[in-house]
């Protein structure tokens, strides 16, 4: 399994964001005990990344208030083959 996350605040003109993120990925694997599989899966992928804009920045609260947008894509979801999924999202 490797996970990985991070975050990066920036400014463009007059505007406050920050994007975070987070990646998961977990490798295939057979496991057994006495010769009896008990877990066999396939590899799967989860990636997270979220836009954070700083409205509190104009309304003299920096850094207590956001607008928030999440993208979600994760390949072979739940170690299901025939499952994708790829949700953009607002976030409360």
């Amino acid at each position: 399994m490797l996970d990985c996350n991070w975050a990066y605040p920036f400014a463009t003109a007059e505007t406050r964001w920050s994007v975070a993120g987070h990646v998961q990925y977990t490798h295939s694997a057979d496991q057994s005990i006495n010769g009896i599989s008990v877990d066999d899966h396939i590899s799967w992928l989860l990636a997270q990344a979220r836009f954070r804009l700083n409205t509190g920045h104009y309304l003299d609260s920096p850094d207590k208030r956001y607008v928030d947008m999440e993208y979600q894509y994760w390949r072979n979801k739940q170690c299901d083959p025939d499952t994708d999924e790829r949700v953009p999202q607002p976030v409360d």
